[in-house]
């Protein structure tokens, strides 16, 4: 990311560049600021711009155009969006890149997922810059709500924004439009609340089942159970919560297993493919179970999951099964 910001500063915008990784924030933002330093943002109708965008790009018209000079500017920017060419072979346009890109053109590949081994990875790399934008740790994401609650010359106590992150998650997204809703409601006052974020702040299925996980982890039955049937009442499909047990299952079962080989948060987390904010409560959730109960839990959500495919036991009464039965 600080390769973009000083590229934009000295003015030396390199011909290609790949924004990759799952934190779709962070990624857009620099995208945007790399797209209004080059000028593509200045009119909707910018002649020197084109976007290309999904599966089935025809790489001879993106080739064709960044061969073409720009018309009354310095650049031509071309912006092309999970395109999937960093998953498969595209040796032309590896070549292309590597070799013939005019600097009258600047190409901006924005993808989700890449391999790194491939010739479009190697070929951006050695021409232009490759970044990749993951999820920032919990200081820096603490950091960056706090400019944003200052901003609005508001206060807030650690352990209430500790139960905001809490609510939300960590995708960026989501934590800014749920950071403005509590902002507006809080308009009129000084200082944020635990009953203002409870108020407003809306909790993703993903937290609402982390916390019926660690409900069953900590023994707290009626807790959990109290959770699976809040998730009911709001329309969800127990097919839809179980695959989530079945990952939490999962992730305790490995990170237990990489902390008695030694591994600190930072390794766990980069093994498992975790974020580190979420890493020392899937290992305080690990404690309350042995290898082998992890192993049967994750084995079990499995099983039921074939199950309900098959028709063989409903959905709900699998998934409430499996809640008493590890939660007991």
């Amino acid at each position: 990311m600080q390769t973009i910001n000083n590229d934009i500063r000295d003015g030396r915008i390199k011909k290609v560049y790949l924004m990759y990784g799952q934190e779709v924030y962070l990624k857009l933002q620099y995208r945007e600021k790399l797209l209004k330093a080059l000028g593509a943002r200045d009119d909707d109708s910018n002649m020197n711009f084109a976007e290309f965008s999904g599966k089935g790009i025809d790489i001879k018209e993106i080739m064709s155009l960044a061969d073409t000079m720009p018309f009354f500017a310095d650049k031509r920017t071309i912006l092309v969006t999970d395109s999937g060419f960093f998953k498969t072979a595209q040796d032309d346009l590896a070549d292309y890149i590597k070799e013939s890109i005019p600097d009258t053109t600047t190409i901006i590949f924005d993808e989700r997922e890449v391999d790194q081994r491939g010739r479009m990875f190697k070929a951006v790399k050695n021409a232009g810059s490759a970044v990749e934008f993951s999820t920032p740790d919990e200081a820096t994401l603490r950091k960056w709500l706090m400019a944003g609650i200052n901003r609005d010359n508001k206060k807030i106590e650690p352990s209430v924004l500790a139960y905001f992150m809490q609510r939300t998650g960590v995708d960026m997204s989501n934590m800014s439009s749920e950071l403005n809703k509590l902002l507006c409601y809080c308009m009129k006052k000084d200082e944020i609340t635990k009953e203002d974020v409870d108020a407003i702040v809306t909790t993703t299925l993903q937290e609402r089942v982390f916390d019926m996980t660690d409900a069953m982890a900590s023994k707290q039955q009626q807790k959990a159970l109290m959770l699976y049937y809040e998730l009911l009442e709001l329309k969800t499909a127990p097919q839809g919560i179980l695959p989530l047990v079945a990952r939490a299952f999962n992730i305790m079962l490995q990170v237990k297993e990489l902390k008695e080989k030694g591994y600190d948060k930072a390794g766990i987390a980069k093994k498992v493919g975790v974020n580190p904010y979420f890493i020392g409560k899937y290992i305080d959730q690990a404690k309350g179970y042995t290898k082998e109960e992890l192993m049967e839990a994750f084995k079990e959500c499995i099983e039921s999951t074939e199950k309900i495919r098959r028709g063989l036991i409903a959905d709900n009464i699998a998934l409430e099964m499996i809640i008493v039965k590890y939660s007991g």
